[in-house]
Order: C-alpha cells, then structure tokens, then sequence
C-alpha cells in the first residue's frame, strides 16, 4: 500500500506470483521507466472526502452557533475550532456512546429548543398594545446566555443521570 498523496507514474504493473507463498508481487519499476508526470493516490482521496465531510458538519452547526449568539465573529471562529478539532477529538465519543444513554433525547430536545429560537428570530413581530396612544412593536427574542444556560443545564442533567442510573440497558 503507497503511503503517499502523491506518486509518479510507471509503465504497466507486471505481477509476479511468489513459489513459496502463492501470492502475487508488484515488483518496483525498472530503472528508467518512471515518467515525470505525477498521480493521485487512494490515500489522497480518502483525505479529501474525509476533509469534505468535516466542512460539510462544521456548516451545518452555523445555525446552532446562531442560536447562541448573533455576532458573526463569534460564529466564525466557533466553526474554524470546530472544522480543526472534529476529527482530531473524534475518539472521545466514539469510544464512550454507548455509555450516553440519553443522547438521543438530549440531542432533539437541544435541536429544537434551537429550532424554536431561530423561528422567533424570524417571525413577524409581536403586537403590544401599551396604552391608548402609543403603539410599540416588539420581536421575540431569547437572551444568548438563556440559551446558553438551557443548553448546559440540559448536558449536566443528562450526564448526572448517567452517573445516577449507570445500568440501564438500551435497545
């Protein structure tokens, strides 16, 4: 297996079977053989759709960095540490999900509680009436550090229930 992005191609690979083991050999190219143009390898393209899939899960979190906050510095910077630690701390959670029974539970209500902020974000706003003459114009909003408060609080609980109710067994 190459271990290289990149690789200079040869003339047509010959194979030789092994007597002994029964297995077929790629032997090195014959000197003078390798030409100046260079190819991709398996090994690249592995990188790239693995690189392709981290952008693709940093841009679908936009939305829920908006929900926390609306300053677009903030959510910038959020998703570049996010796009250069996902794959790097991937093995925490891989290697303790089956330890996170109320995961699921705990990702949809997050999930909406950020879906319900952003449509009130962008509904029409709310009408009050407050007085006889003065009419005031309001839009619905959710203070960031609520957010944030319903989001931690929602993780500790969960994880506390974990702590608490070690043995449940999930389907």
């Amino acid at each position: 297996m190459d271990r290289n992005f990149l690789t200079r191609r040869s003339e047509a690979a010959l194979y030789e079977t092994d007597p002994v083991t029964g297995r077929q050999n790629h032997p090195p190219p014959r000197p003078g053989t390798l030409s100046a143009k260079y190819v991709i390898t398996p090994l690249f393209l592995a990188l790239i759709i693995l690189e392709i899939t981290d952008l693709v899960i940093t841009v679908d979190s936009i939305p829920a960095v908006f929900a926390i906050t609306p300053d677009p510095f903030l959510v910038f910077i959020s998703n570049i540490f996010a796009l250069l630690g996902l794959r790097a701390l991937y093995f925490c959670p891989a290697a303790l999900i089956a330890k996170f029974l109320f995961l699921k539970p705990v990702l949809i209500f997050i999930l909406a509680f950020v879906r319900v902020k952003l449509l009130l974000l962008v509904s029409p706003p709310c009408f009050f009436n407050c007085g006889l003459t003065s009419v005031e114009w309001k839009s619905v909003t959710i203070d960031p550090s609520i957010s944030l408060m319903v989001v931690l609080v929602t993780l500790v609980g969960a994880s506390v229930l974990i702590a608490v109710i070690p043995n449940i067994k999930t389907e």
